[in-house]
């Protein structure tokens, strides 16, 4: 059954004096929504006038579908170079919503939110912190049988008219308006630099934004300038405490006193125990099924496959979408488990008498919980006295920095689901120097250095 939308377009155009360059605006809504669109002339062509009576033919033509996302007839085409990039940003979600995972949505529509506030005017007075989130909740649609129906709540009253006057349109977007929105996202409001990563993440997603703007047609090209920043901020850069890792005899430690008097605390131990000695993420551990494992009869090496992972939907998606694929294809593989981790898992199916399907899931019925697992961390850190603080994630850095010991690069990437590069940047960090670190350092190179002949040696 087709859709049907109420739509009313009322009688008069709107003077928006504080808006110089599109003092003119037309007003209507779609099933209950707001929308309107500002232009430089009352009458004429490309008028405030025109356009609302093109409205009005569309109202009373027969089987027009209107878009919710910028409440545009499919009689007029649905966007221009004029479109305003907030209201832009809407087409740009509805149609990537389907193909990306609740986390994804998210990122995007918070990149998207910086992008709206960085866009504007040099005369634009600096954004209201508040409104990133303002922005973000207006651009999260709720799904629905007949798809996705954005708030009907319109943005708050301060920051719609700092858009009207300082917001920039898709068609501003130009070198050097390009280069001002490169140098406000690597801001602060505060006016101090994020990290380059946060950074470099967040332009990336809006680059991708964009490119979608040149392949509607709205942008001729994207000329986004090659920034300095990068080298500007190495030429300051500061020396940093090295990052460093638990030993292998710590972490063992760490594990261990996981477990309490709760049955719970076993849970955590067990994930624990793959995430510390397998490198699986935490979304990996927490969806595991008893049929994933291929487990010895008796004491030995083992493996488990991974095919699935938990998403952070967190109202950014439907409860079917709770668990999807890993994070990347890299990241389906077989892992190899230590006669230690098969230990831990063989004892937690043992304990619980799960001998198919969900493993770690609560009495409830639910997921995990990562903040839950981070909490029993903190409790094992205290009672064996560790200071450094250690999250569920970090424990997948405790496996890449202690299989770089003795696994080669390309293969401890392949087990950990991703590439030697990221592995290299992101995941080895050194241990404290201890002599059990030593010990180690030393077997390595007598492996490597004693069958050679030395320097000096009897023939």
């Amino acid at each position: 059954m087709p859709r049907r939308y109420r739509v009313t377009i009322p009688d008069d155009i709107t003077e928006l004096p504080g808006r110089p360059r599109k003092p003119y605006a037309v007003r209507w809504r779609v099933n209950g929504q707001g929308f309107w669109e500002g232009f430089p002339t009352k009458f004429g062509a490309n008028s405030a006038d025109a356009f609302r009576s093109l409205l009005i033919a569309a109202l009373e033509t027969p089987g027009v579908t209107w878009n919710m996302a910028n409440g545009y007839p499919s009689t007029i085409e649905d966007v221009d170079s004029q479109v305003m990039i907030h209201e832009f940003a809407r087409t740009y979600l509805e149609r990537q919503w389907p193909h990306i995972s609740p986390r994804t949505r998210q990122v995007y529509a918070e990149n998207l939110a910086y992008l709206i506030l960085a866009a504007r005017t040099k005369t634009a007075p600096k954004p209201n912190p508040g409104w990133v989130s303002a922005l973000t909740a207006w651009l999260h649609p709720t799904a629905t049988r007949s798809g996705l129906e954005w708030p009907a709540e319109p943005l708050p009253r301060d920051l719609e008219r700092w858009l009207g006057r300082y917001g920039l349109v898709i068609g501003d977007l130009d070198r050097a308006a390009l280069s001002d929105i490169d140098s406000r996202l690597r801001l602060r409001f505060d006016g101090t630099l994020y990290a380059s990563s946060t950074a470099s993440h967040r332009i990336v997603g809006c680059k991708t934004f964009l490119r979608f703007a040149v392949d509607q047609g709205l942008l001729t090209t994207l000329d986004w300038p090659t920034s300095t920043a990068g080298a500007k901020s190495k030429a300051k850069r500061v020396e940093k405490e090295q990052v460093s890792v638990p030993s292998v005899a710590e972490l063992r430690e760490l594990i261990a006193a996981v477990r309490r008097e709760t049955p719970a605390s076993h849970r955590w131990q067990v994930m624990s125990a793959l995430s510390g000695f397998a490198g699986l993420r935490p979304s990996e551990a927490a969806v595991l099924c008893v049929e994933d494992f291929r487990l010895p009869e008796g004491a030995g090496f083992g493996q488990v496959s991974i095919t699935r992972a938990l998403n952070d939907t967190d109202g950014w998606g439907s409860q079917d979408e709770a668990v999807g694929l890993p994070k990347t294809s890299a990241s389906r593989r077989l892992v190899e488990l230590t006669p230690e981790v098969v230990a831990y898992v063989k004892g937690w199916i043992e304990e619980s008498g799960i001998t198919s399907g969900e493993l770690f899931k609560v009495s409830t019925g639910g997921w995990p919980a990562v903040q839950h697992w981070g909490k029993a961390l903190r409790r094992a850190r205290e009672a064996v006295g560790m200071a450094q603080r250690l999250s569920p994630y970090d424990l997948r850095h405790c496996t890449a920095s202690h299989w770089a010991r003795v696994m080669p690069p390309a293969e401890s990437a392949r087990q950990l689901g991703h590439s030697v590069e990221t592995a290299m940047r992101w995941y080895i960090h050194a241990e404290k120097e201890s002599a059990e670190l030593r010990a180690v350092r030393q077997r390595l190179l007598s492996a490597l250095y004693d069958s050679q002949d030395l320097p000096g040696s009897a023939d």
